[in-house]
């Protein structure tokens, strides 16, 4: 069997040609490496001699160069400085180039030039995945744990989807039997990127993995100019592909190109490039899931150790008939547990969108299971941080679009205002109640958060403590006079009574402007928020907490 030639051997050789190619277009040498299978150690004995060649002033632009030299096939990749730069820093050439050094490469003639292009190629790399990662989990963006790997596999899944040729050298690359010695060199440039980004504090890095720290408004145009962007890049290597062989011939190129894309599809026995879903994890109390992980409500006590020994004794569905959530009680002898399951439906969005038309111009309402799931998760765990009352999250699972939580026990709001508008007394306890109602909602908004639909039967009242529960339409930013609207005017379909809404309203607002803004709670007397409610509550209630609303004094107490 022909053995193949010893590395050391094929620079040597590479390092002459370059030379000679430099010295036939008059050009100076900025940069040279090897690349390829040879440096990463599946070559076959008659394989190219990959050679990646960057001229000052090269006239030629960009050139393949097919040279034989002793008696060894040299395929030189020749780029002038400039173009290389261009697709360095905007992906002008489609990454054609400067993609080469995503894998091993091994620097002949400007180690330190290559290696900055290396580490700020990789930067920009990081910055696209961020992107992508703050359009595709707004909600949770600053929440996600990333391996750092993820970077890598991310870009390399990107490249192989949209251009082809490229998927059979990356999975040889990373395939079982050289992973262990390629990928730490690929992964060098992203540690460095990191590095650096993290100086720059957009992200940090907690027990090995990274977490994005700034929050961005992801728009979802973001997401679509990404995915064009993407396209555009597979357009122009293409053509650049085929400019860049022009002085070969035609056969040589298109057999080159088509016989990566038909090794590409059959790789079953090298295995195939790791989702980069599988380095992306969201935390949870029992550490740190990742979201393509699956997850049976049945297997609950075997999957979550805290609960191993433990039977379910019972399933109780909570709340109405369009609702997901079930409760489930744990036993093991006398100890109990009980945890809320919460799916989220896509089809469930049936329940919100009539609502989204009916708030049309005062209120959005998120449809998406996913989305709805991410803002609840992200919600508790913002309250958790902040320090407010909320459950702990038991586990997530994206995949699944199921969320677990730790129950809370006590008293619902809308429970204790059912005695209140009900009875003829009135019980300075349950005007307390509201009052820190109140206060509770307005420390939320101060922290720029708004609930998105806090009906008293989301609110639980548990150890002196506000519990506001199912969070699924919440977000940072927003609207609060819709949180304020929504407590106010909705509950008035619970009473018939003018003075009664007056004094629940009047409670509710002393709480909330202790801490809270007076300018929100004028807001909320505007009509079109007093439409929205108009089909639930007597106009009468409503006309009355309007009223108070205009003159309340938006003075803090």
């Amino acid at each position: 069997m022909e053995k193949v030639m010893d590395i050391a051997d094929v620079l040597k050789l590479a390092v002459e040609l370059s030379s000679k190619v430099a010295s036939r277009y008059g050009c100076r040498i900025v940069a040279s490496a090897l690349y390829g299978s040879r440096v990463a150690g599946y070559a076959k004995p008659s394989s190219d001699v990959d050679v990646l060649l960057i001229l000052e002033n090269y006239g030629k632009g960009i050139l393949y160069l097919y040279e034989e030299y002793c008696g060894y096939l040299f395929a030189v990749l020749t780029v002038d400085k400039a173009l290389f730069e261009l697709d360095l820093e905007k992906g002008e050439l489609g990454e054609f180039v400067v993609g080469r050094l995503l894998t091993p490469f091994i620097p002949m003639e400007g180690a330190e030039y290559l290696k900055e292009a290396s580490v700020k190629f990789k930067m920009r790399v990081v910055l696209e995945a961020l992107t992508s990662l703050r359009s595709e989990y707004p909600e949770a963006y600053t929440s996600l744990r990333i391996k750092p790997e993820f970077f890598l596999y991310e870009k390399l899944w990107k490249r192989a989807s949209i251009y082809p040729p490229v998927k059979y050298s990356y999975s040889r690359i990373l395939s079982n039997e050289l992973k262990f010695k390629n990928f730490p060199v690929m992964m060098e440039g992203f540690m460095e990127a990191l590095k650096k980004l993290e100086a720059e504090g957009i992200v940090k890095f907690e027990n090995g993995y990274v977490v994005p720290v700034k929050s961005f408004d992801a728009k979802v145009s973001e997401k679509v100019l990404s995915i064009f962007k993407e396209v555009e890049r597979a357009t122009r290597a293409y053509i650049t592909h085929g400019y860049a062989g022009r002085g070969v011939s035609p056969m040589k190129v298109a057999w080159e190109f088509a016989s990566k894309v038909f090794r590409g599809s059959g790789l079953k026995d090298h295995g195939e490039l790791e989702q980069p879903e599988l380095y992306l994890y969201l935390p949870s109390s029992v550490g740190y899931v990742s979201v393509l992980e699956r997850f049976s409500p049945e297997a609950l006590t075997e999957k979550i150790q805290r609960f191993k020994g433990f039977k379910v004794e019972s399933i109780e569905k909570l709340g109405g008939t369009l609702n997901f959530v079930d409760l489930i009680t744990l036993r093991r002898n006398s100890e109990l547990n009980r945890i809320v399951l919460k799916r989220f439906k896509d089809w469930y969005g049936f329940k919100w969108f009539p609502l989204s038309i009916w708030t049309l111009g005062v209120q959005k309402f998120a449809l998406r299971g996913k989305t709805r799931m991410l803002k609840e998760y992200s919600a508790f765990i913002r309250f958790s941080k902040w320090n407010l009352p909320s459950p702990k999250i038991i586990y997530v699972s994206l995949a699944d679009k199921l969320l677990l939580t730790e129950y809370i026990p006590g008293q619902t709001f809308d429970g204790i205002l059912s005695q209140f508008f009900s009875k003829d007394g009135v019980e300075p306890s349950t005007l307390e109640v509201c009052r820190n109602v109140g206060k509770a909602m307005a420390e939320v908004h101060n922290r720029g958060m708004v609930l998105g639909d806090p009906k008293p039967e989301n609110i639980k009242l548990f150890n002196s403590k506000v519990y506001f529960l199912d969070l699924e339409q919440s977000s940072m930013g927003g609207d609060p006079a819709w949180d304020l609207a929504e407590l106010l005017y909705f509950t008035g379909h619970m009473t018939l009574s003018g003075k009664k809404a007056e004094l629940y309203a009047s409670s509710i607002l002393d709480g909330y402007l202790e801490v809270g803004e007076g300018e929100i709670v004028k807001k909320i007397a505007d009509a079109k928020y007093i439409r929205v409610f108009t089909m639930v509550a007597l106009p009468n209630v409503l006309l009355t907490i309007s009223k108070l609303c205009k003159n309340y004094p938006t003075r803090k107490l």
